[in-house]
């Protein structure tokens, strides 16, 4: 069984919410499946050091601009790049010219590299850089997602639009099953104020339009854990996690085979949450988690795991709401939905929920663009 975390740059990430949507699956799926439109969460050395000279001059200078109180260095950097652009315009520049550029360049690289290094210091206690170590394509792995609007461009990667990604997110017969992961931010924000969610023995949750979800486990901040503590636990957990990845996805086809509501929720009950406990047995004395707990000077919040059923429009609602689909986007989705109703279906989620956490430690260490949520938001109605 897969689980699917869905994330694009918005500039204004979460990487808390982040890291605990790709660790804590990694722990208890048989795998999991991080699409995104960049690795450089991860990869976030290796991503800096691709930079040519001309991109490591802009984004300092855009560093500098944006941060307002670096006058002399943003003075330094566009006098480099002015002198740059007139040095590249010299088809036989002389020997002391030459010796100036590398000067210049070397100058370049010093304060390139301090900034390199001011941005892992304080992206490292996300612990998103750590993932490199389980990022093997077989357990962890990565689906590359692009804008609908992107331009076209070389790649290694096979680019998958956001639209069409959205238009999968129910299992197929002929594909691994598979369970969407979503941020705290799903259930602990203003996005669900005009909605309920239930427990699955509510009758409301046999409602094709409703959520339900069920508080299933709790786990120490997985935070601190090194790629190989990671393993550790993965592996201490493993022939519970089997029992459970074989029941949920059982419980898959309950969805794509368009099953009784009351069918599904009696296998859930039944088959899938009973499996839980002995997870949750195995968490609870779990050396390397107990560690954590004891040496959790940084005051992390534990984590709780809340899995169920959601409708494809509300996820599709969701990723409108934190900017992972844009307006064109959604009106592209819609269109699809008018054309196939069987989109209003209900999938597997499973939410992770840092218990206490407010959501505060949102950063804007990597300066993409900024999507601007707003409260007069458009949702796509699933009761027609």
């Amino acid at each position: 069984m897969k689980a699917l975390h869905y994330h694009l740059s918005t500039g204004n990430e979460n990487f808390i919410h982040l890291s605990i949507a790709i660790r804590i699956p990694y722990l208890l799926m048989d795998n999991v499946l991080v699409a995104n439109d960049t690795n450089c969460f991860i990869y976030i050395t290796e991503f800096y050091k691709s930079f040519t000279l001309n991109q490591k001059i802009k984004l300092l200078e855009d560093t500098y601009v944006n941060s307002g109180f670096q006058d002399e260095l943003l003075t330094l950097i566009r006098s480099i790049k002015e002198s740059f652009n007139k040095f590249n315009k010299l088809k036989h520049p002389d020997r002391n010219l030459l010796v100036i550029s590398n000067k210049m360049n070397r100058h370049v690289e010093g304060m390139y590299n301090d900034y390199v290094e001011w941005i892992v210091s304080n992206y490292k206690p996300y612990g998103l850089m750590e993932l490199k170590g389980i990022a093997d394509d077989i357990i962890l792995n990565f689906q590359k997602i692009v804008r609908d609007n992107a331009k076209p461009h070389k790649s290694i990667f096979v680019n998958t639009k956001t639209s069409d990604f959205a238009l999968s997110l129910m299992s197929s017969k002929d594909e691994e099953g598979k369970v969407i992961i979503v941020n705290k931010d799903f259930i602990g924000s203003d996005f669900l104020k005009e909605r309920i969610v239930y427990n699955y023995h509510d009758k409301e949750a046999l409602n094709e339009h409703q959520i339900y979800l069920y508080n299933c486990l709790h786990l120490p901040s997985p935070l601190p854990l090194k790629a190989d503590e990671l393993k550790s636990v993965r592996n201490s957990l493993r022939d519970c996690s089997i029992i459970f990845n074989c029941a949920l996805d059982k419980w898959n086809k309950y969805f794509f085979e368009n099953d009784l509501p009351e069918n599904r929720i009696t296998f859930f009950k039944n088959e899938v949450i009973t499996t839980l406990p002995e997870i949750q047995k195995k968490i609870d004395n779990n050396e390397i988690l107990n560690y954590s707990i004891r040496t959790n000077t940084q005051k992390l919040s534990d984590v709780d795991v809340w899995i169920g059923e959601v409708p494809i429009p509300v996820l599709w609602d969701y990723y409108k709401y934190n900017g992972q689909i844009d307006e064109d986007e959604y009106k592209c989705l819609e269109k699809a939905l008018e054309n196939n109703p069987s989109l209003k279906g209900k999938i597997p989620v499973i939410v992770m929920d840092a218990v206490g956490d407010n959501g505060k430690e949102k950063e804007k260490i990597i300066d993409f663009e900024a999507t601007e949520i707003v409260s007069g938001r458009k949702f796509i109605s699933i009761n027609e």
